[in-house]
């Protein structure tokens, strides 16, 4: 169960059963702070500063992104399925300035590719201390 209260939640650790197809959409509702009518971005994710969602077997899914919470300090989804169309989601959601706060990535062992890694590059327009990119197959095509 989700917590309700909107100080309570700091950090959100995600595993492989909250990240399936039929329970996303509950997850992106409760990031975006919509889970209760008339609640956007005031729900319990509105303080969240950290979300970890390794290995959980993600795909692309761009209504992830579009849900983060500005708060959002840390996004770790290392050891997924990202590829481009999602670091294009990501792209979209720093472009628009949605996630002011963010200043750890960490999309380690995701099949980025260069056309991956080039579509989050476009995106960068935040002053990040940490983009980890480890094992991501950007390095073969020299990006």
């Amino acid at each position: 169960s989700l917590p309700s209260s909107p100080s309570s939640l700091k950090t959100l650790k995600c595993g492989p059963d909250v990240c399936t197809p039929e329970c996303l959409p509950v997850l992106t509702a409760f990031l975006s702070g919509s889970l209760e009518e008339g609640n956007e971005g005031k729900g319990a994710a509105s303080c969240l500063k950290t979300l970890i969602a390794a290995s959980c077997g993600l795909d692309d899914c761009p209504p992830l992104f579009i849900s983060l919470p500005p708060s959002l300090e840390c996004l770790d989804l290392k050891g997924n399925r990202f590829r481009r169309p999602s670091m294009e989601s990501l792209t979209s959601a720093l472009e628009a300035g949605r996630l002011p706060s963010l200043f750890i990535v960490d999309l380690s062992d995701n099949p980025l590719g260069p056309s991956g890694v080039r579509a989050l590059a476009k995106g960068l327009c935040i002053p990040l201390q940490s983009l980890r990119l480890a094992r991501t197959g950007a390095r073969g095509k020299g990006v």
